[in-house]
């Protein structure tokens, strides 16, 4: 007989889909119950009790729930009752001999109804056509376990292991992808626990052209148990051969960062996705970490969980969002320190790429902005704003004004907003200054401008480079003290006539010429050395000055070093030692140019490029 928890169970189900006698009366009939016997009267749970214990005496209870799931086959508290109530039926003691079977109600809904409620209200009816009856009976009764209100952990456990190998073979076969089609076949990785259900269950999922299994030094064993287990073998082009097993840390990140570093580096142009379900969380915390930073998908493996055990066939991978790829935190950082170490160009190879993944509409806004921001000093440090043309891409001020209008409207803050508007002073003095068709323009400003680019080349250890412009900052100081005051019209087509003044004559200036150089004066390209020979023959102190400082560089032999640098088609690598020295006596002779150190040190800090910070 079946429990009476059951029977009441029935009763308040049917009393709320059969409340009147008629409806009562026409389900017994069908049901082929003799109403004679039964009191059909009082109360709907009243009239229901009746009929459900005549139809349990006349055992005819199999037949009344078929004739009610016809009529009701998704009404989801009745398939749970009826589960139960074969539970019941199937723990009773065998009938005499002679008597009448019940039919459980397992074997009736898959013989003559089709498919049983439950696998129909979990959404597992795609499974019916692979289940024996058997396999119905063994899924359904696991799936009524997890249905009930106070389940017994323990139990479900047991129930859920059972029912383990029906999902390994058949998982295969779920209509809807449990991932999206884009991850599956890639390059599988996971982390591999105490349990490998899940990771088989995975790698069913994404069905990987090769699988790595990384396990501590204890989950090895259950590594190994994926690797051959036989419900893997339905996985096209994944042979033994392409499962690899290797160890990670429990507790160190880097190595496990390393690690990942290894396999991408072992399969090129391989698309991998990982998966973070098994192992311990230091496995998973790392690994994801380690995922995160090299652009690969990271998944999870969610399920329908009741008192710590995850229901089967209730499995799916979820992608993780990456927050580095989302937000460009990885990529953001990388322009901060590009760009502060006056690697334009890459950082805008950051900016472009960032702008084409970034999925944050926020981050993508302020990228616009910053990558012309940062367009405008790349040029402005390859001296654009002195090109020969008057193109709109050299009025770096007016540039740079419109993109520090638009900051100051959306309240961007990723640069010291006083430091951008000395900036903004200063190119405006190079912008008023330029001159049309003017190839060789010498200016106070351009002077400085050099001299702050020089100084960022140094700040990055690039002295060769740093020196090189170091030399063209003589060679301006030079030519504009020759050319304003000295009256010199241009040192490639010079005019002597300050000189022959001064001296009396051509032929006089040419003796004295001669004598400081020990070498003719030439009379058309003047060279570094023959302007400041110049400088010493003017008269006037700053000149003398500057000539000296000049001489001083020549004795010291830092002009032999810039001589034999590379970029001055030498092979001796300027060190750091020579060009601090060569970068304070360039200092020098440039504040006696402009008149001041005051003014010199005010004019490298309109002309020193700002730091971004790296929260954009």
């Amino acid at each position: 007989m079946a429990a009476e928890s059951v029977v009441r169970q029935l009763r308040n189900i049917l009393a709320q889909l059969y409340p009147s006698v008629a409806d009562a009366t026409r389900v017994g009939q069908d049901a082929a119950i003799r109403i004679e016997r039964v009191a059909l009267t009082g109360s709907a749970l009243n009239m229901w009790d009746a009929l459900l214990r005549e139809a349990i005496h006349s055992q005819q209870l199999s037949a009344l729930l078929t004739v009610v799931y016809e009529e009701y086959p998704t009404h989801p508290e009745l398939g749970v009752a009826i589960i139960t109530y074969e539970e019941s039926v199937q723990h009773q003691e065998p009938l005499a001999e002679g008597a009448v079977n019940v039919i459980t109600c397992a074997t009736v809904m898959s013989q003559t109804l089709g498919t049983p409620p439950v696998l129909q209200q979990q959404g597992l009816a795609w499974l019916q056509p692979f289940l024996n009856i058997e396999q119905v009976e063994q899924l359904t009764h696991c799936l009524v376990e997890f249905a009930k209100g106070t389940p017994d952990s323990k139990r479900l456990r047991e129930t859920a292991e059972r029912v383990a190998e029906l999902e390994k073979r058949f998982m295969v076969h779920k209509p809807a992808p449990p991932i999206g089609e884009a991850l599956r076949g890639r390059v599988l990785l996971c982390s591999v626990g105490f349990r490998p259900l899940p990771v088989i269950l995975s790698t069913l999922m994404i069905q990987p052209t090769k699988l790595y299994l990384l396990h501590s030094s204890d989950s090895r064993p259950h590594a190994e148990a994926v690797r051959d287990d036989a419900a893997l073998q339905v996985i096209q082009h994944l042979a033994i051969k392409d499962i690899h097993l290797r160890e990670m840390s429990l507790t160190d990140a880097p190595q496990n960062y390393s690690l990942l570093q290894k396999i991408i580096n072992e399969n090129p142009g391989k698309e991998f996705v990982v998966d973070i379900s098994g192992g311990v969380k230091v496995m998973g915390t790392s690994l994801a970490a380690a995922a995160f930073w090299q652009r690969i998908p990271v998944v999870y493996q969610l399920g329908e969980e009741v008192a710590g055990t995850i229901k089967p066939f209730s499995e799916q991978l979820i992608q993780v969002e990456n927050p580095f790829a989302y937000f460009g935190s990885a990529e953001l950082r990388s322009i901060s320190e590009l760009f502060g170490h006056a690697e334009y160009d890459a950082a805008l190879a950051v900016c472009r790429n960032l702008t084409d993944t970034t999925g944050d509409p926020g981050t993508l806004g302020t990228l616009q902005i910053l990558t012309e921001f940062i367009h405008i000093y790349r040029d402005w440090d390859a001296f654009v704003h002195s090109q020969p043309t008057d193109d709109a891409t050299r009025k770096l001020a007016t540039r740079l004004g419109k993109v520090a209008q638009h900051m100051q409207r959306l309240r961007l803050n990723f640069v010291e907003s006083a430091q951008v508007g000395r900036n903004l002073d200063f190119l405006a003095q190079i912008e008023r200054s330029w001159q049309p068709g003017q190839r060789n323009q010498v200016d106070p400003y351009r002077l400085v401008d050099i001299f702050a680019s020089a100084q960022r080349r140094a700040a990055t250890g690039k002295y060769d480079d740093a020196v090189a412009r170091l030399y063209r900052c003589l060679e301006m100081s030079a030519s504009l003290c020759l050319l304003n005051e000295c009256q010199l019209g241009d040192t490639k087509t010079p005019v002597f006539d300050y000189f022959v003044h001064r001296f009396g004559s051509l032929d006089m200036l040419h003796a004295e010429f001669a004598k400081l150089a020990r070498y003719p004066m030439p009379t058309a390209r003047l060279g570094l050395q023959d302007q400041m020979i110049l400088l010493g023959l003017s008269g006037q102190a700053s000149h003398k000055t500057i000539a000296g400082i000049y001489r001083g560089m020549e004795r010291a032999n830092l002009l032999e070093m810039r001589n034999r640098s590379i970029l001055a088609h030498g092979t001796v690598a300027v060190e750091q030692a020579a060009y601090a020295q060569f970068e304070k006596q360039s200092a020098a002779i440039i504040s006696h140019v402009l008149g001041d150190k005051p003014q010199l040190a005010e004019m490298l800090q309109q002309a020193t490029h700002p730091r971004l910070t790296i929260a954009l």
